[in-house]
This record gives structure tokens, sequence and C-alpha cells, in this order.
């Protein structure tokens, strides 16, 4: 169950302000985004409501969303009547699955009439669709949309030929959620210094991120150490540890290309970034460890199964949730063990062109 949060008083006011609007038509969709650029800036999820006023018809009031069925269909169908409330404006989802993300955007986008006017998209297809999405600039500046306070690196995720083409509506950073009720247990603190000769803390480096996934793997007690994804998304989360382990060895950043922008994976970093990934999955649930996907990794780690988590924010919001979590009251975020960790991306929106 997903809970509206308590509204602050720019939120009230943000919304009072565009419930007073007239969107029958009778003001263009840009200038319905000028005038109501504070609900995107005040508002729960604001980059996605502002790309949803930017593409709003001035006829009917209503606005086409194409989003993949993954977490984000069920999520924003939360909001849309709250939206509706405000602006008048109804919002339609049309839902196709994840893995055809990019098929069904571009086929929509070269449709000489719009399937969607707002859709998200993963950053990397900005270069395939940045000719048929609509530049912002052509809407509002950062400011009037309520866009500015987006960092910069996010901002260039969805350059296109100069111009801004998306918005980020997510964030995938990488962060620890380790189980304060087993990290900071005396008994289990005097037990692994006693075992690897240093103190039990949340790990900042991968010698200390593997002894600790190995010391709290006890499957007698139905107790693992770790858990990463191996299933569906294995990329999005192998690509960290290659990036640290890069850093590790005087890399960049960690950068994952040489200057001619030749891939650096087919080298000693990639097999043993990829040695170090196996090994994680002993200090796995057995029966999941070779396929293990997003939504059960979160499911195990809410069931108190898992010590510590290496992964996305997600799993630390929900691990706080008591309505899901058995571990709301027993878990702390620290840092991603290493020195980095990959740019955080996760999905865009745009608005076509063809709206």
């Amino acid at each position: 169950m997903i809970r509206l949060r308590k509204r602050s008083g720019i939120e009230e006011y943000a919304l009072d302000h565009l419930s007073g609007m007239d969107t029958a038509g009778l003001i263009s969709r840009r200038e319905l985004l000028r005038r109501s650029a504070v609900f995107g800036a005040a508002a729960t999820l604001g980059t996605f409501t502002g790309v949803l006023r930017a593409a709003a018809q001035t006829t009917g009031g209503k606005v086409t969303v194409g989003l993949d069925s993954g977490a984000y269909t069920p999520i924003l169908q939360t909001f849309a009547p709250e939206f509706r409330e405000a602006t008048g404006i109804e919002v339609d989802f049309v839902s196709y699955p994840l893995g055809n993300m990019y098929d069904q955007n571009l086929l929509a986008l070269r449709q000489t009439e719009a399937r969607f006017d707002a859709f998200d998209f993963w950053p990397n297809f900005t270069g395939d669709f940045g000719p048929f999405l609509t530049p912002l600039e052509e809407v509002g500046t950062l400011e009037d949309l309520g866009f500015a306070d987006i960092a910069r690196p996010f901002q260039l995720l969805n350059i296109y030929e100069n111009k801004l083409v998306g918005v980020m509506i997510d964030g995938d950073m990488f962060v620890n959620t380790i189980r304060t009720d087993l990290f900071e247990d005396g008994a289990e603190m005097a037990a692994f210094k006693a075992k690897y000769g240093y103190d039990l803390a949340a790990p900042t480096n991968w010698q200390q991120y593997r002894d600790t996934a190995e010391f709290f793997t006890r499957p007698d007690q139905n107790l693992f150490g770790a858990v990463v994804v191996t299933n569906f998304f294995v990329y999005a989360f192998f690509i960290n540890p290659i990036v640290q382990l890069g850093a590790e060895r005087g890399m960049r950043y960690g950068e994952l290309f040489d200057e001619q922008m030749k891939p650096r994976l087919l080298n000693e970093i990639g097999i043993e970034a990829l040695t170090r990934y196996k090994e994680v999955t002993n200090f796995m649930p057995a029966d999941l460890a070779a396929s293990m996907p997003w939504d059960v990794g979160r499911q195990v780690f809410f069931e108190g199964r898992i010590a510590q988590a290496n992964w996305w924010t997600d799993m630390p919001k929900g691990a706080a949730d008591s309505s899901i979590s058995q571990v709301s009251d027993k878990i702390k975020v620290a840092r991603s063990w290493g020195d980095v960790t990959v740019l955080p991306y996760g999905r865009a929106m745009g608005i076509a062109a063809n709206s």
C-alpha cells in the first residue's frame, strides 16, 4: 500500500494555485506549464508532473503516458487522481513490458499520430530518441519548469544536439543498507574481531564487504551475508563492482571506456570484478543465488534473511516501511563500499514531438 505523505505548506499553496487555473483549453500547454512550475518544484514527483503539464493537450484535458510495467506504473497511478483534482487534466497510462521499452517507444515516436504524449525511458536511449523528442527549451527554462535543482550530471544524460530533451525522474544510486541488530550487536562484534582481526562496521572496501558477507552467512539460521541481482538487471548491478575495482587500480573515476571509447571490460579488471561478483553469490540463499531477481532480492531483505545489501536506494526505503518489512527498525544506510560508485541514472521522462 502506498500512502500519500502529508503536504507541506508550500505544496498546499502549489495545489491551490493549480486548482485555480482554467485548463479547459483556454491557455496553451506551454503557458500552463510556466504558470504551474511551482507545482513541479514543490509536489511529490515534481519532475514527472512537470513533464505531464508540458505534454497536456489543450483540447480534452488528457495526457497519455507510456510507462514500463515495472515499479513506475502502479506508483504514478496512485498520484493521478490528485493530479486531476489539481489541474483538471486526466492521465491515461499505457504500460508495456520493461524489456520492450526501447522498441515500444521508438515505434510510438515514429508514428504520425502520437501514441504517447510523454513517456519514460533510459537515458542511454537519448541518442536514438532525441530526434523525436521536444526540446524542453521550447517549453520553458529549467527554472520555469522547476527542474533547476537537478544536478548537472543528470541533465547531461538527456542532452541531444546541445538541447535538453528529457528530465530524470529516478536516480539509481548504490548505498549499503545494513542490519543494526547484527552489525551493532556486542557478541557479533567480538566474534567478528576475533576471526578477522578488525572491528565490525559498515564496509568501506571490497575486503571488508567480502568478510562481513561471509561472517553473516549462516544457512542453518536462514541468515545470509549479502544479496545482489543475478537475473534481469544483473548488468546494472555488475557495472558497479567494475567501476569500483577500476578506481582501486588507479583508473580515473573507474571509467569504463578509454579515450577512443573502447570498452575496458575484457581485461584483468573485468575478469577480477566478475570473480568478485561470483564470490558474493556464495553468501546468498543457495536456491536463489544463480538467478536472483530485483524484486525477490528486496523481499528476502525485508524478511530479515539478509545482513547487508549493496543496492539502490529503493532498498532502505522499502526496508524502513513497517507495513512490508520485518526489519524496519533495524536498518542503517552507509555509503557504498569503495572509492567511487557508478553514476546514478535510472529513468528519464520526455515529451513526444508528435504529441
